[in-house]
């Protein structure tokens, strides 16, 4: 979902994007090893380049503020599981989405990140992207009274389609 948000800012709001991964996810690393041959591909040798989005994974969240700095209109930013070790830089982002799944083996660890929310001055604000039933998703934002959707289905995060399109202009 990181990578399909970056792709709808940069290619259809034509926005200077980065995305950033934080900690233990290697996901951008593996990206990179694919299309790159794990070659970094900026001038600065911090991340690489895909479709007009830079990409960064980073294993230290003060090295953030260099990305910040580069001069971008939006960083996306994969805080991961461990969003609690990272809740002040969290907290400076102009908008929160949160990802979360109501299906029953990702479910308790999705409530434990809502139930440390409640006690986040504005934590009722963040919007919530989830995965599961219909009828599951619209019960829990409802029950936990929350803003979200159902996630959208998305066959390759860096192509556009009708639908995911359709799905960020009503969220983004």
């Amino acid at each position: 979902m990181t990578i399909c948000i970056a792709s709808y800012l940069s290619a259809v709001k034509r926005l200077r994007t980065a995305a950033v991964e934080i900690g233990k996810g290697c996901d951008f690393e593996q990206i990179e090893e694919t299309y790159f041959g794990g070659k970094d591909r900026t001038v600065s040798g911090e991340g690489f380049s895909l479709y007009n989005v830079d990409y960064y994974h980073i294993d230290d969240i003060s090295r953030i503020g260099w990305i910040y700095g580069e001069g971008y209109d939006c960083v996306v930013v994969d805080f991961g599981t461990e969003y609690e070790k990272y809740m002040e830089e969290i907290i400076r982002c102009s908008m929160k989405i949160v990802l979360g799944s109501v299906n029953m083996w990702r479910y308790e660890q999705y409530l434990k990140l809502c139930t440390y929310l409640e006690s986040v001055t504005g934590g009722d604000r963040w919007f919530h992207i989830l995965g599961g039933d219909a009828e599951d998703v619209k019960k829990h934002l409802k029950r936990y009274r929350l803003s979200g959707a159902q996630r959208v289905d998305i066959e390759t995060p860096y192509i556009i389609g009708n639908k995911q399109l359709e799905f960020f202009q009503r969220i983004i």
